[in-house]
């Protein structure tokens, strides 16, 4: 039997993707792309990270619904 997946807490979830992000930005620049390349990177993942949000929202066409009065 497998049992339920462990989540690691804030702050190792926050230092792995710290030290993944480092990683990644390392490797590329040995590989030769240059800041702006990774500029770009970084662009595009932004965008597919906004993307994502807007369509769990429901579209630009759907913006979500004004707070409640008093909050």
């Amino acid at each position: 039997m497998v049992g339920p997946t462990v989540l690691p807490d804030r702050s190792e979830a926050h230092r792995a993707v710290h030290i993944l992000a480092r990683a990644i930005f390392h490797e590329l620049r040995t590989q030769g792309y240059s800041v702006r390349d990774l500029i770009d990177l970084a662009d595009e993942l932004l965008g597919a990270v906004c993307d994502s949000i807007r369509s769990q929202r429901g579209g630009p066409d759907h913006p979500r619904e004004p707070p409640a009065p008093g909050t």
